[in-house]
């Protein structure tokens, strides 16, 4: 039975908490439960059907959307290499 209960605590800890567009959409700054106050960025690479995600190491909201925003432009211009990144 505590099994069980540790697997649901898991599931809750990777919920989204706070999340907000940047980009025009292209990329999220988000924070989850599990990651304490640390804001996260994930944008979605087209040509790799993958998620590119990192942390943001800051607990600010203002600094995190100008960080995600740096990070998003700088995916954007280094889309052909990222292949090197994502493997």
């Amino acid at each position: 039975m505590a099994r069980t209960l540790k697997k649901q605590q898991h599931k809750q800890d990777n919920s989204i908490s706070d999340n907000h567009a940047i980009l025009d959409g292209m990329a999220h700054v988000f924070r989850v439960a599990r990651s304490g106050d640390v804001w996260q960025f994930r944008m979605y690479i087209k040509g790799e059907n993958k998620h590119f995600r990192k942390s943001l190491k800051t607990r600010d909201l203002s600094t995190a959307l100008s960080l995600g925003r740096e990070l998003g432009l700088e995916l954007r211009g280094k889309l052909p290499s990222l292949k090197v990144l994502m493997n």
